[in-house]
């Protein structure tokens, strides 16, 4: 497993249930993670982690809607 820059790594379920004749239930969820950690993508958790350390200290910057939440990226049904 390896970081990938060009996009974030993710899990999740797609389905489709029928709940009566020729009448069916869809559902997606996803989410992001971060495959080093197993952490979920948490682009402000980014920014927390490293509030007040010098610029040679920080580890990573990022600012974005994936703020450590489960289903980030679609969860819908």
């Amino acid at each position: 497993m390896a970081p990938n820059p060009f996009g974030g790594s993710f899990i999740g379920l797609k389905g489709k249930q029928e709940l009566i004749d020729n009448v069916y239930g869809v559902f997606n969820l996803q989410t992001a993670f971060n495959p080093q950690s197993g952490k979920l993508s948490d682009g402000l958790g980014s920014i927390v982690q490293n509030n007040g350390l010098a610029v040679g200290a920080q580890n990573s910057f990022a600012d974005s809607a994936r703020d450590g939440q489960p289903f980030n990226i679609a969860a819908w049904g």
